[in-house]
């Protein structure tokens, strides 16, 4: 079956074929078109289940409309919450400017490999790239193709990007105000459960406070179940443990569930914490003080440098957010929360 055409539409509302693509375009009332011919048109394309075309559309716009969204490598599960967020914030927000997104990420050693192939298929207006997708190789394409690159960081780094702009991140802010009110001993034995990525930032503040007292263990995964059996380990090997603190809240269930069957009290005896708010109304039942990681605000303000960036104006070239503390029932605190501790 062909391809229904604009001249399909235009025979059917009886108009000329210029008419559909000022009506289609949203340009009908500017033009002054008379009401009945708008709905006309509209109609046809309803009926026929016209599409345009994208790439004359490219042509009229001035250029792609397309920008590839590069991640680092997927997690087993992809629809964990860390990438649903950023996903789906740069969808909503690029479609506010008339843009697409085409994510992209690293598989194993073939990262690069996408990449170059994306680039072979696909025009690209302009990138968004995870600074731990990576940035030498990436920049370096992207120099080398004039396409405009905006990096965002996920995870704090001290490390420099070329591009054009970048948001950065202060991981650790929220997790410092969390350790100013903790009413925990710094002689105290803690934990930090890592998963798989140890390369962040946010465990350095608590390893720091509690100096030889606390201790980092490495998860194979993100999992609950992962954080369970760890932490039914460590509490029954350590019962002097006062902090186990998840690098992400995915396993804190976990670890409620090990003090749980212990009957181990959070927070008369054991404070747990996480970080990421990924999901707040989970966070709240399960009572979880948390450290709140803007990944929607972070993404949004990646693509309005980049889409500004591409209409032709001068943003920022950098852009600075940071983590937030989210105090609920599960740590001790040494003052009284109050009804905006609990929100961001």
């Amino acid at each position: 079956m062909a391809r229904v055409k604009r001249s399909d539409v235009a025979k059917l509302a009886g108009v000329a074929p210029s008419t559909v693509s000022l009506v289609l375009n949203g340009r009908g009332e500017q033009v002054k078109l008379s009401s009945d011919t708008i709905e006309r048109v509209q109609k046809a394309a309803r009926e026929l289940n016209y599409i345009p075309n994208s790439t004359a559309r490219s042509l009229r716009l001035g250029g792609s409309r397309l920008i590839g969204l590069v991640l680092a490598e997927l997690p087993d599960d992809p629809f964990v919450p860390v990438i649903h967020k950023v996903l789906t914030s740069a969808m909503i927000e690029a479609r506010r400017s008339d843009y697409f997104i085409l994510p992209l990420h690293q598989q194993h050693d073939l990262g690069e490999a996408d990449l170059i192939s994306a680039l072979k298929n696909v025009e690209l207006a302009g990138v968004l790239c995870e600074t731990t997708s990576a940035p030498d190789f990436v920049s370096q394409v992207m120099d080398s193709q004039r396409i405009p690159l905006v990096w965002l960081e996920l995870i704090e780094s001290d490390q420099d990007f070329k591009g054009d702009g970048i948001v950065r991140l202060d991981e650790t802010a929220g997790v410092k105000e969390i350790l100013a009110e903790l009413d925990i001993p710094q002689d105290a034995k803690v934990f930090f459960l890592a998963g798989p990525y140890q390369h962040h930032h946010r465990h350095l503040p608590i390893l720091a406070h509690f100096e030889a007292n606390g201790s980092m263990l490495r998860l194979p995964d993100w999992q609950a179940e992962s954080a369970y059996r760890a932490s039914l380990k460590l509490l029954n090997e350590n019962p002097d443990i006062k902090l186990i603190w998840c690098a992400d809240d995915s396993q804190a269930s976990g670890v409620f569930r090990a003090a749980r069957e212990l009957e181990i009290q959070i927070p008369q005896q054991l404070s747990v914490i996480g970080f990421g708010n990924h999901v707040p109304e989970e966070a709240d039942i399960l009572g979880l003080t948390t450290v709140d990681w803007p990944l929607e605000t972070m993404t949004k303000e990646a693509v309005k440098l980049l889409t500004q960036t591409l209409s032709g104006k001068e943003p920022n070239s950098e852009s600075h957010c940071q983590t937030r503390a989210v105090w609920r029932s599960s740590a001790k605190r040494t003052t009284e929360p109050s009804t905006s501790d609990r929100t961001i």
